[in-house]
C-alpha cells in the first residue's frame, strides 16, 4: 500500500523489512526509488520516482491503510478467479515488520501495456 501526501508530492509505500532486506538497504545506500502501482483487473499501471528516499516509522493510520489495500488487491485478484487464500497468501506479512519508504515524486510514467506505455504522466 501507499499514502500520498496532500500536496501529491511526497509519496510513501510500505515494505516489508523481512521479506525485502536488500531493498531497504539499497533505499538507504542510493536514496533512489522507483514504485510501480497496478491494478490486475484492468493493467492499468503507473511507475513514480525518486530521488530522496528515507526508510522510517510507520505514522497512524498507516496500518489501516495497508489493511485497506491488502482487501482491495484480494478482491480485485478474486473478481479475475484467484482464489481468496492465494490473495491473501500475496499480500501477507507481519505488521510489525513494515517499514515506511518516503519520497519526493520526480518522474512518473504510464506503464500500462499499449501504445502509451513509458509515456510520462502530466502533473
Amino acid at each position: 500500500g501507499c499514502r500520498i501526501a496532500p500536496d501529491r508530492i511526497r509519496v510513501t509505500i510500505f515494505v516489508s523489512a523481512a521479506q525485502a532486506p536488500d531493498l531497504v538497504r539499497d533505499l538507504r545506500a542510493s536514496r533512489m526509488a522507483a514504485a510501480v502501482f497496478s491494478r490486475p483487473s484492468t493493467h492499468e499501471t503507473i511507475q513514480i520516482k525518486g530521488s530522496d528516499a528515507t526508510v522510517g516509522a510507520l505514522a497512524d493510520g498507516d496500518l489501516a491503510r495497508v489493511a485497506a489495500y491488502a482487501e482491495a488487491l484480494v478482491r480485485d485478484l478474486q473478481a479475475l478467479g484467484y482464489s481468496e487464500s492465494f490473495g491473501r497468501a500475496l499480500v501477507d506479512c507481519d505488521p510489525a515488520d513494515l517499514v515506511a519508504v518516503a519520497f519526493t515524486a520526480k518522474a512518473a510514467f504510464r506503464q500500462t501495456p499499449g501504445p502509451d506505455a513509458g509515456a510520462p504522466l502530466a502533473r
